[in-house]
């Protein structure tokens, strides 16, 4: 059998830990993974301006010698996994021309997708990590089955070796006769991780792809956070509100966990759960939770962890090598770059993450490219620009790349009543730059804010449009109602 070179089966080990993760969906191309992804995935840097094509490099660095080795083996074409991010979300062109297939190419490519799932097993032999010689330790060992045993966790933090000397006292610094049942310690879902003790990880058994050699666990924390924010944004139950606050807290802990663990290098610990596991729509149910509790005895690593995405992956039983040289970009003005801003954020509702970021962004270099280019306000012309707010027009918790955060083209320099009115949906811009504003805001209010119809963006920048045609149609609401019928439209499109 023709054998694949090293640059492939590093392209291929990618693709196969992105199919399981169990989100793929062979006629949802959404689901896939994008070039620049992929791209990052195996450690590559854009060149110093940030100018890249993804798909040359690609193809230089195992996506042609993945591509022939698929054809002439007559293996399922996974690379058609590899999509492009922006227009039609389907593989290049030389994807359809290296195959040839007859019939409808896209009933062929979904099938090609549906078999390259189904198993994933086939792909053990020709990834990275079967070769790698770290693998032998894991090698015939039998994989821990759903966990039945009830501990607790503050036991199996003992057995770990992770301090809880502090569990004895309650969050109000007040004693607790047993310290097992600290209600405010025992339900978080990360421990551990200070100099000298390893990092423990509290994962449900059935999310980890256990089919895989090795297993992974590949998760994108941002895209779950973001669910738990709509959600409590528009729940009226206060239990409820209160629980997906905790819940937003525990993630962003868990987050941080593993980027410490992914710099570091340092082994995790995963604490096995079983039971009932409860959805976003759900945490309210007093009837699901954790039933047991067990240590898996081999210990994982972070091999990829994004603060741009939110994806990360976690594999059973191999170091991960050396990080690769940083990149030369200087992403000190993402909002996301301070783990600290990053892990509080999760407790707060929108309008005080809101406050935050924009507190952050006010001397920023994001505002300085912003004055650069508008000099004044982009809609009233006011030139008073100490007061002048450093406006996203795609918000920056729901950007998916570094250059969405801080771009020029996502920005607009508002005076304070107009960027208040853009970030709360009560006005808009059309694709002519010309105003729309909601029927929600009253003409008297539209007066008391000197807002009126013929208003618009003064400087026609072209590059603004793609994120001026996201913000009428995720931002922007005329009714109450509407605005509850686009949000519910948002979560059945995306299950």
């Amino acid at each position: 059998m023709e054998e694949l070179d090293h640059a492939g089966r590093q392209l291929l080990t990618v693709l196969v830990q992105h199919i399981s993760g169990g989100t793929v969906r062979p006629s949802r191309p959404e689901t896939f993974i994008t070039y620049q992804d992929t791209h990052r995935h195996l450690g590559l840097t854009c060149d110093a301006g940030g100018n890249h094509d993804y798909g040359r490099c690609l193809k230089q660095h195992g996506l042609d010698s993945l591509g022939r080795w698929l054809k002439n083996t007559g293996k399922p074409a996974i690379a058609g996994l590899i999509v492009k991010k922006h227009g039609a979300r389907e593989p290049g062109e030389g994807f359809f021309e290296l195959f040839a297939p007859l019939g409808n190419p896209y009933e062929w490519w979904e099938n090609e997708i549906r078999r390259s799932i189904e198993p994933v097993e086939q792909w053990g032999p020709y990834i990275v990590s079967v070769a790698s010689p770290s693998l032998s330790a894991t090698v015939g060992q039998a994989l821990p089955k759903m966990p039945r045993t009830a501990n607790t966790i503050y036991e199996l933090l003992v057995d770990v070796g992770i301090n809880v000397d502090e569990w004895d006292v309650s969050v109000d610094g007040e004693p607790i006769a047993n310290p097992r049942n600290n209600p405010s310690r025992n339900t978080a879902w990360s421990y551990g991780g200070e100099v000298g003790e390893p990092t423990a990880l509290c994962i449900w058994h059935d999310l980890i792809s256990w089919n895989c050699t090795p297993p992974v666990f590949v998760y994108n924390e941002i895209e779950y956070q973001n669910e738990v924010a709509n959600e409590r944004a528009i729940t009226k139950d206060s239990k409820k509100k209160a629980g997906l606050t905790k819940w937003l807290k525990h993630s962003r802990e868990f987050f941080m966990a593993v980027r410490q663990a992914y710099i570091s290098r340092s082994p995790i610990q995963i604490i096995l759960l079983a039971g009932t596991r409860l959805g976003i729509h759900d945490s309210s149910d007093e009837q699901g939770g954790v039933t047991a509790r067990e240590l898996d005895p081999v210990a994982w690593y972070a091999h990829e962890w994004n603060p741009m995405t939110g994806s990360y992956t976690l594999v059973r039983g191999i170091a991960p090598p050396e990080l690769a040289a940083p990149d030369v970009r200087d992403d000190s003005d993402d909002p996301l770059n301070s783990p600290a801003l990053f892990a509080l954020v999760g407790t707060l509702d929108e309008t005080e993450v809101l406050a935050i970021v924009k507190a952050r962004t006010r001397q920023s270099q994001f505002r300085k490219s912003l004055l650069e280019r508008w000099k004044k306000c982009s809609v009233s012309g006011c030139g008073l620009t100490e007061v002048l707010i450093a406006s996203h027009i795609k918000p920056w918790s729901v950007c998916e790349t570094y250059e969405e955060r801080v771009g020029v083209a996502n920005g607009l320099l508002l005076t304070p009543n107009l960027d208040s009115l853009f970030d709360e949906g009560l006005i808009t811009f059309e694709d002519n730059f010309q105003i729309k504003i909601s029927p929600l805001l009253r003409q008297g209010f539209q007066l008391d804010l000197k807002i009126d119809h013929n208003m618009r963006i003064l400087q026609r920048h072209e590059d603004i449009r793609p994120f001026l045609e996201w913000h009428r149609k995720n931002r922007y609401y005329e009714t109450d109602e509407q605005r509850a019928l686009r949000y519910n439209a948002s979560k059945r499109d995306a299950k």
